[in-house]
């Protein structure tokens, strides 16, 4: 069964994030380059450096306005300056806010960006764009769990690359929820791999041994045509809400601002 997309709110002018509520963001990132210049002067200098690190200026520009709508959509929730906000980074590299309780995740793929924010749930988010150019099975092999391999094998052959990106950023978003990176091990565990599923929010297969993973919710967004995405969330939000970042509500919000201080 197809499960339709999330509608995408403009998001309000103030940001609350209200006891166990999820709030995700979509975010176009290719934008003009008077944008990406002004996101740079909200860049720490070891995020400057970072995106300096990009062979390719496209990658650049989509770094530093990845970095830079992270940063200006803390400070809405925190109420502060964004380029005021310390981030620290835990052993397998999860990024958080120095004295804030904000649980937060960011992931980009192609021209999207999609961002995960919550007050007490730890969280992870995954998007990629889905590409046709390899042998899926060649990889599941290497990274999937024998009942994913065996899902992929009885998906039409249509819709193998899609079920291969859905696998993928599944067991993506469940890495970065638990926070312990690639030191998991990703055919350890096994998430479902169907390309559309009328369920809204999934169980992860904890039956190989990671069971402190039985609470954790993964929920499939869909998030637009021709990309997969997911979020995994340890615990049930008591609601989410689909916010959509957008540069001219950005601008229109600066304006207000100069004329009503």
């Amino acid at each position: 069964m197809i499960k339709l997309n999330p509608i995408w709110k403009k998001p309000p002018l103030e940001l609350k994030l209200i006891g166990n509520e999820l709030h995700l963001w979509i975010a176009q990132i290719d934008l003009p380059y008077d944008s990406v210049l002004r996101m740079v002067d909200y860049l720490s200098s070891d995020e400057v450096l970072r995106a300096k690190s990009y062979a390719f200026s496209k990658d650049r520009e989509r770094f530093i306005i990845c970095r830079g709508i992270l940063r200006t959509l803390l400070g809405k929730y925190l109420n502060t300056d964004p380029r005021s906000l310390k981030f620290s980074y835990t052993y397998y590299g999860k990024p958080s806010i120095c004295n804030s309780q904000i649980n937060f995740n960011i992931s980009h793929s192609g021209q999207l960006c999609l961002y995960a924010f919550s007050s007490k749930n730890q969280i992870g988010i995954d998007i990629e764009q889905i590409r046709y150019d390899f042998d899926e099975f060649d990889l599941a092999e290497k990274f999937f769990s024998q009942k994913e391999i065996f899902q992929l094998k009885m998906q039409p052959t249509q819709l193998r690359k899609k079920a291969f990106f859905n696998c993928w950023t599944r067991k993506e978003a469940l890495i970065k929820a638990v926070g312990e990176g690639l030191s998991i091990s990703l055919d350890s565990f096994s998430v479902p791999v169907e390309p559309y599923y009328s369920d809204d929010l999934l169980c992860i297969d904890s039956s190989l041994g990671n069971t402190s993973w039985e609470s954790c919710k993964l929920k499939i967004l869909n998030a637009r045509e021709n990309y997969s995405s997911a979020v995994v969330m340890m615990e049930m939000p008591e609601e989410i809400k689909y916010w959509k970042w957008d540069l001219m509500s950005e601008e229109e919000q600066e304006v207000v601002k100069k004329i009503i201080p």
